[in-house]
């Protein structure tokens, strides 16, 4: 069985991060007798990653097995470029080289925002080092879960209060006025 070949590149002419895939037909003898070409555009990846993603400051990083970014859709209103620049020093590129496919864990990014990450490596891009990580700010994962914290807690206090009113109106219909007529009796 043949395999195809990946190469990770950044186009000459368009700069744009790529995945070059080719593959050798062979004739009987197993001698190359065509060579199929592809060049898979990484950006229109990461932004369909991105698109698809439910959170909308998610970050989607492409790069390869010695920390380049061949692609990325940064968070909206991000003004750089991150395709290019290479996270080899970086701490979370430590982690990410170490992770293993599903792995996640909080580093934090640009301007103190606490990132979740995951990490994988797609079965296509194993030969090549090809990773993909995505990073979403904790705060984002958390706010559904903390909304509905807040409304437990502005149930739970609402019925503290009206058990608090209850037990008074008890108290005094119950206790107080009838020992206070009993009082008044003598």
């Amino acid at each position: 069985s043949q395999r195809p070949a990946f190469e990770l590149v950044f186009g000459r002419l368009t700069g744009i991060g790529v995945m070059q895939v080719a593959l050798a037909s062979r004739d009987i003898r197993g001698q190359v007798k065509h060579v199929l070409l592809a060049s898979i555009n990484l950006n229109l990846f990461v932004r369909d990653v991105h698109r698809n993603q439910p959170y909308p400051n998610t970050v989607v990083l492409v790069w390869d097995g010695k920390g380049m970014i061949m692609a990325a859709h940064p968070a909206p209103g991000t003004d750089r470029e991150l395709a290019g620049t290479s996270l080899a020093d970086s701490e979370i590129f430590r982690w990410l080289r170490a992770a293993r496919d599903g792995d996640t864990a909080t580093h934090p990014g640009a301007a103190g925002v606490h990132k979740v990450w995951a990490v994988a490596a797609p079965a296509a891009g194993r030969g090549t080092g090809l990773r993909i990580s995505i990073g979403v700010p904790q705060a984002e994962l958390t706010a559904e879960a903390n909304r509905e914290l807040f409304a437990a807690f502005a149930v739970l206090a609402a019925t503290l209060l009206l058990v608090c009113a209850g037990a008074l109106a008890l108290a005094e219909l119950g206790i107080r006025r009838p020992v206070t007529r009993i009082i008044g009796a003598d």
